[in-house]
């Protein structure tokens, strides 16, 4: 007999794909929104600080803005990020 075990799906993947943004980017762009840096991001993701650096640019390529603050402003706006888990 076979069972079936459901794990939980991490809240990245319960987010709205868009604009090819990839599973990673919007990990790196949901702790952004948390507050969190680059630096710290590396450390808890386990990532070299020029890679969160290139997803960061990467996403803002993908949405059309320039800086931080237009960056969140549009993750909040399309649905990108999860406002509840800030």
């Amino acid at each position: 007999m076979f069972r079936l075990f459901f794990l939980p799906r991490p809240r990245f993947l319960l987010l709205t794909v868009y604009d090819g943004i990839s599973e990673r980017e919007r990990e790196v762009l949901q702790l952004l929104t948390e507050g969190k840096g680059n630096k710290e991001i590396a450390d808890l993701m386990n990532l070299s600080i020029r890679t969160v650096e290139a997803h960061r640019a990467s996403v803002m390529e993908k949405l059309g803005v320039n800086n931080l603050a237009e960056l969140i402003k549009a993750a909040i706006k399309k649905g990108l990020i999860d406002v509840n888990e800030t």
